[in-house]
């Protein structure tokens, strides 16, 4: 496994107050294309964290550095401009980095007559543009991240043990699980094969527990090209469906139940895409979906992300997926596939909503008792 580097830090202005949701950029210098290493924004105490491997820092091809060269770009939103401009830039190059092992204390941001100045030339966000490999993904990491992310989830949901007989597989591509997670009795939708569909929908998907094999399958590929903290993000995220279906059992039927009516509803009434899609929309799956990601989503916004401050899901696409988008749009569903995806999306936001909406002191538990 790479080694592990941890660096932390707060911000403040010149009458030592933390400065919250300051956006910032934790770069590694280069002498020719520097690393993006992870985004993120201050919390309510002014601070940040992040931990990060080797790998991050040595992006490009014959990089071998030691350490890394860090400087920070502060930014934040322009209401005219519609975008973040950056207010800041420091630079942390002779860090020495003690057991690995970071702290940059009170970091000074000036001001201009108590308010903050923009600096409209320097990029916010250097090195975003890299499509790159940031982790080695191997057992060790993935140990390492479950290790440290499991007690949180255990802790903010009140189960226990999810750790327990639990695998993971890292694959590539969605079709090599596919016999074990869907059962479409279609061939093809709007004239797109099966196979190049479920990829093209599942573009945005890093991690899928199956319960039936209690195992989390990691898109090795999409997981790679995230930081350190997103990938324990991710995990925490799965961690909440392992403990969905093993202290509530029931769900496994419930599921399996919601997905037979569907595929019966298709059967009988595959004539057109539009038909297709109504069907999907309301169906009992999308009922059950919104609430089992729902509430994983609200761990993982509400809890997880928060602490992880500096996660950082990188928007970046192979060349295949890049040519299979244009593949896809050859086709006459374009319209059709994006409400499929909207009606995905919609099970994490919706159902995030309506856990948050009962929060008060404390966090919500999965089901009430």
């Amino acid at each position: 496994m790479n080694s592990v580097f941890s660096i932390r830090g707060r911000v403040i202005n010149e009458s030592g107050y933390p400065i919250q949701n300051l956006r910032l950029a934790i770069v590694d210098k280069d002498v020719f294309f520097d690393d993006l290493i992870g985004v993120g924004f201050t919390n309510s105490e002014g601070k940040f964290q992040m931990d990060f491997t080797e790998k991050e820092f040595n992006q490009d091809f014959l990089e071998h550095e030691s350490y890394p060269d860090i400087y920070i770009v502060f930014s934040l939103y322009h209401p005219e401009q519609k975008e973040f401009v950056a207010i800041g830039k420091q630079e942390f190059f002779h860090l020495r980095f003690s057991n690995r092992q970071e702290d940059l204390g009170d970091i000074l941001i000036q001001t201009q007559s108590g308010h903050l100045k923009y600096i409209p030339d320097q990029d916010v966000t250097p090195g975003y543009k890299k499509r790159v490999q940031r982790l080695d993904l191997n057992d060790d990491l993935i140990n390492h991240c479950l290790s440290e992310v499991c007690p949180m989830v255990e802790s903010l949901t009140g189960w226990k043990g999810l750790l327990i007989g639990l695998k993971f597989e890292m694959i590539d591509s969605i079709t090599q699980i596919l016999d074990k997670i869907v059962k479409i009795p279609i061939e093809t939708f709007n004239g797109i094969p099966q196979k190049i569909f479920l990829k093209f929908v599942s573009r945005g998907m890093l991690a899928l527990y199956e319960p039936h094999w209690h195992t989390i399958f990691i898109f090795k590929g999409k997981v790679s090209g995230n930081n350190l903290d997103a990938l324990k993000v991710t995990l925490g995220h799965e961690l909440v469906h392992v403990g969905q279906f093993k202290y509530h059992p029931e769900l496994i039927l419930e599921q399996e139940r919601a997905m037979n009516i569907f595929q019966g509803m298709l059967q009988k009434d595959i004539v057109e895409e539009q038909a297709i899609i109504k069907l999907f929309q309301n169906s009992s799956y999308i009922a059950f979906m919104e609430k089992i990601e729902g509430y994983a989503y609200y761990i993982q916004k509400d809890f997880l992300e928060k602490y992880y401050n500096c996660a950082t899901f990188f928007e970046q696409g192979s060349m295949f997926e890049i040519l299979l988008v244009s593949l896809i749009k050859k086709f006459d569903s374009e319209n059709e596939l994006n409400q499929i995806i909207q009606s995905k999306n919609d099970q994490y936001t919706k159902g995030r909503d309506f856990f948050l909406g009962k929060q008060r002191d404390r966090v919500v538990p999965f089901m009430d008792p």
